[in-house]
């Protein structure tokens, strides 16, 4: 009995930590069976911490994010379209997609690029 409750406790622990790995950020909307992540017109200023590690699109368009850093893309190695779209964007720092060895797409419409 003892045995029985210790293996379902341990098997809850492993469930919440994966719950926790693979959340989605309150800001955004995923849909696991498309593993799809949309976080749109939210006025996000950073593309935002947490997002699922198993992510094949993320659209993040109409918001005021300036620069793309990479430290939240870098755990998105599945990553395979990238859409951000009408935010304000004016700096991609070096390597902030170096991690996206899936990626096809990138969409920037509507940026301040120079």
């Amino acid at each position: 009995m003892v045995a029985t409750k210790t293996a379902a406790a341990a098997v809850l622990l492993v469930l919440l930590a994966l719950q926790g790995a693979g959340g989605c950020p309150k800001q955004c909307k995923c849909d696991a069976k498309t593993q799809e992540v949309a976080c749109t017109g939210k006025g996000l200023t950073e593309i935002p911490f947490g997002l699922p590690v198993d992510s094949k699109r993320l659209i993040i368009t109409d918001n005021n994010i300036a620069e793309v850093t990479g430290r939240q893309l870098s755990k998105l190695s599945l990553l395979e379209y990238l859409e951000l779209s009408n935010n304000k964007i004016s700096k991609i720092h070096s390597g902030a997609f170096k991690k996206l060895v899936k990626l096809r797409s990138l969409l920037l419409a509507g940026e301040h690029l120079q």
